[in-house]
């Protein structure tokens, strides 16, 4: 996962996020979590064939997106 974490729990927005997806890409990681909220310094770019890149808002929803289960019930 690549992102800062904000006081509320909320996933803010980094740069530098097509960099961070090839490099798990190159280390053969199969699924990048990335902030729901796009750094306007990164243009466009294509996710690797290989790599499921999963956009989050918050560390609930991070939770969900990696273990298919609500963090609270």
């Amino acid at each position: 996962m690549t992102g800062a974490v904000g006081s509320e729990g909320r996933i803010m927005p980094v740069g530098a996020v097509p960099l961070k997806v090839e490099a798990a890409n190159e280390a053969r990681m199969h699924r990048v979590l990335v902030p729901d909220e796009v750094d306007t310094a990164d243009a466009d770019w294509a996710t690797p064939f290989l790599v499921q890149v999963s956009p989050v808002g918050s560390i609930s929803q991070a939770y969900e997106a990696l273990t298919d289960r609500p963090l609270r019930p």
